[in-house]
């Protein structure tokens, strides 16, 4: 008796000094001994028993190594507790935390028959402050299995990395459907932040798998500073969204690949919000090969489609029926599709939407077609280069199509195709069109005087015809025109007149094409040049002191701020993607940089 009662009592101080800490810690590698979570030389093994042994507000401190769920089971979070991966058991601060280094890895066991989650939240009512941040989620030995499931669940998931899920049909034994094979949401508003999804593959055995790393059912998501790579579903390589409303900022997609909506596919009432994404070489076997889908709103804004492609219609994007779309100051290069009959080479805007395109550039890609009783606004966009199969702009037999402050100034080939639709134009430059003072159309022959064509310059040099030959209130009519910016990042307005096309003139302009400067004129120097991730920029022009200096990209957009407060410094060229820069002073100077 006095044995038990002894036991129970350190039993009951053990609970007491768990539910008092503020860190639990656990390492795989502990594996005998007092294990209590009270610190590294008393960790938990087990990585269940440490959330088990925290409490709300509490954090779990894992150490580097391999953890397996059990057999036919999944990890479980728990409200209020933040779970933390990437230590090694000698870390001793937050800061000493290296979780890209020191890889924590969640996985399945490799005999699971029945169970597909490494980690499933149902129905446990988690909110933002359970979170979970810094692993490496995947199905280990497992044939088949998932990352996370959240059912009325709503973590923080955050520095985490999911690769090489895969899901057959409905899985093994026809056990397990095909969605989601990293996160699956449903009815959940999580946030998911700095993550990667790497090959990852939602398969189909008889069913439509949707979501190669994400889906969406009934949900409200937030994912941010994301990377999406070689993802592949039959709806939506990397992310699916029914009955859902995502944000999406800051995140890349490239290489993902579905029958609809190669990154993303939006379904049922959706709405999807894009921010500063890139999507890049995305393709899909049917329609829009970064975005596509049906019955959904999207409003998607300073991003790049590059490279993305289909074998049915919108190269970079589809909005099937009774889709309503937003495109502003985006940028689409060289997407194609593969229909031969002009259909949607990079936008396709299918039956019953309405639907605008603002200050946007559209450079040697394939043509925006609207299908059905579909209508169009386009405002102030540029396009240029060569057009394959058909039209820059093609338009079937219903709808309008409206034109206001645009040049659309192609190389070669048939520009302009209007079926039996309704054509609004006014205030633009439209290749093959002649001019029509009435509605300020300039003849569609004009030269626009673009600041340097050839290198994807598409500012307007002093004395364009296109300079302060917008309307005002055309623009007024979509967007903001005191507060908007252009493609370039400068103000929409510039004096009184709106310009035409996607970039403001900015009056008399610095020579900024690639090829034009000579480095023995300039009184900056850049060392080194070719850069990799950091330049030293050098003056002996004291009237740079205290003066700020800008860094764009050949497209004109801003990517680096930096004042010049020392004669000498240095300028981070960290996460920019190799290729050529502009550095530009308040002296007019500008420097070329090849980042490799």
């Amino acid at each position: 008796m006095k044995k038990l009662l002894l036991t129970c009592a350190v039993m009951l101080g053990l609970f007491s000094i768990c539910a008092n800490a503020t860190i639990v810690y656990v390492d795989s590698a502990h594996t005998g001994g007092t294990q209590n979570g009270i610190s590294w030389a008393t960790a938990f093994s087990d990585f269940q028993a440490g959330i088990n042994a925290a409490n709300a507000d509490d954090s779990v401190w894992v150490a580097k190594g391999t953890y397996i769920a059990p057999l036919d089971n999944s990890f479980t979070m728990k409200e209020g507790v933040k779970i933390f991966g990437g230590f090694t058991s000698t870390d001793i601060l937050f800061s000493d935390r290296n979780w890209e280094n020191d890889s924590t890895k969640l996985q399945l066991n490799g005999n699971n028959l029945d169970n597909e989650f490494v980690i499933s939240n149902d129905n446990n009512n988690l909110t933002s402050a359970a979170q979970l941040d810094g692993f490496v989620i995947n199905k280990g030995e497992a044939f088949s299995g998932k990352g996370i499931y959240n059912n009325y669940a709503s973590p923080t998931i955050s520095n985490c990395i999911f690769r090489d899920g895969y899901v057959f049909g409905y899985g093994l034994d026809h056990k397990l459907n095909a969605n989601g094979v990293a996160i699956y949401n449903i009815h959940a508003s999580s946030s998911i932040i700095h993550c990667s999804f790497i090959d990852n593959e939602a398969s189909t055995g008889g069913d439509n798998g949707h979501g190669g790393a994400i889906y969406n059912d009934s949900c409200i998501s937030v994912i941010d500073d994301c990377m999406f790579s070689n993802n592949t579903s039959t709806y939506g390589g990397a992310i699916s969204n029914y009955y859902s409303s995502s944000t999406v900022i800051n995140c890349s997609f490239d290489n993902n690949m579905a029958n609809t909506g190669g990154a993303i596919h939006c379904d049922k009432n959706s709405t999807l919000i894009v921010r500063k994404c890139t999507f890049l070489n995305n393709q899909a076997n049917g329609y829009g090969g970064g975005i596509g889908g049906e019955y959904y709103h999207a409003h998607i804004s300073n991003s790049t489609f590059e490279g993305n492609n289909s074998s049915g219609w919108g190269g970079a994007i589809y909005n099937g029926d009774l889709s309503l779309d937003t495109i502003k100051n985006c940028i689409f290069i060289n997407n194609r599709a593969a229909t031969n009959s002009g259909s949607g080479g990079t936008i396709l805007y299918s039956a019953r939407g309405e639907n605008s395109i603002i200050n946007s550039l559209f450079l040697n890609t394939g043509s925006v077609n609207i299908d059905g009783n579909t209508s169009l606004v386009m405002t102030n966009c540029t396009f240029y280069g060569i057009v394959p199969y058909g039209s820059s702009i093609d338009h079937g037999s219903f709808g309008t199509l409206t034109i206001n402050n645009t040049i659309i100034a192609a190389s070669s080939g048939l520009h302009f195709s209007l079926g039996g639709a309704e054509l609004i134009a006014a205030n633009s430059i439209i290749k093959g069109m002649s001019a029509n003072l009435s509605n300020h159309i300039l003849d569609g022959d004009t030269d626009p005087l673009f600041v340097d064509a050839a290198n994807n310059d598409f500012r307007l040099q002093p004395g364009s015809l296109c300079i302060d030959a917008g309307n005002n209130a055309a623009y007024s009519s979509v967007g903001n025109l005191q507060a908007d910016l252009d493609l370039g990042d400068s103000s929409r307005l510039k004096g009184t007149i709106i310009d035409m096309g996607a970039y403001e003139g900015q009056g008399a302009l610095p020579p900024t094409g690639i090829n034009s400067f000579d480095k023995e004129t300039v009184s900056i120097n850049i060392s080194p040049n070719p850069s990799k991730e950091t330049i030293h920029i050098s003056f002996t022009d004291e009237k740079l002191l205290h003066t700020e200096a800008v860094l764009t990209d050949i497209y004109g957009r801003t990517v680096r701020e930096i004042m010049l407060n020392n004669n000498s410094q240095q300028l981070s060229m960290a996460g920019l993607s190799s290729g050529v820069y502009i550095l530009k002073t308040i002296t007019g100077n500008s420097v070329k940089i090849i980042k490799e």
